[in-house]
């Protein structure tokens, strides 16, 4: 039996009340979709509870699966946007760390006090998505393409972004 078949007869039984075959649901599915998991996250840490939560919502939700679905592809995707949505809850929390900054090297605290809360005021006013772009790109070094893939959208809108938020931001900053 491949593995699609073995995935898609441990949902149909789930969905009928086989609760024995959660656990070789479990056992089937936990590495591919951590796997999938950490390849679009920011925080790789948040994988397991991501693949958790999707366990758990299996859980819940088992009848209202539709046995006509490729398991694989639907589990997939529910990870794909448990990732999503934690990212953008990163984004929320996201705070500039101005020593990361390498420009204000030369400054005394009391400068680098008020030129983080100028640039956090800045960075606020650009949306959570733009900051968060402009964060990765320049605090973390993170790569256009890993943004793109992070966020679900195109390394060409990661760009224009970018290049909004370095605008917006010299505006706001003078």
């Amino acid at each position: 039996m491949t593995y699609k078949e073995r995935l898609n007869e441990c949902l149909s039984a789930i969905k009928h009340g086989d609760e024995t075959k959660y656990d070789d649901f479990v056992q089937l599915t936990y590495g591919p979709l951590i796997n999938v998991a950490r390849s679009y996250l920011y925080d790789k840490s948040n994988a397991r509870s991501v693949v958790l939560d999707l366990y758990y919502k299996i859980y819940l939700y088992a009848d209202k699966y539709d046995t006509s679905k490729e398991a694989e592809a639907y589990l997939w995707q529910i990870v794909k946007n448990k990732a999503y949505d934690y990212n953008k809850q990163q984004i929320k929390r996201r705070t500039v760390n101005i020593d990361d900054i390498q420009i204000f090297d030369n400054i005394d605290q009391y400068e680098r006090v008020n030129a983080r809360i100028d640039i956090e005021r800045a960075l606020n006013r650009v949306g959570a998505t733009n900051k968060a772009i402009f964060l990765w790109t320049y605090e973390d070094g993170l790569t256009q393409e890993k943004i793109a893939r992070m966020l679900g959208i195109s390394k060409s809108a990661v760009c224009q972004r970018l290049n909004k938020t370095k605008q917006k931001l010299a505006k706001y900053l003078r």
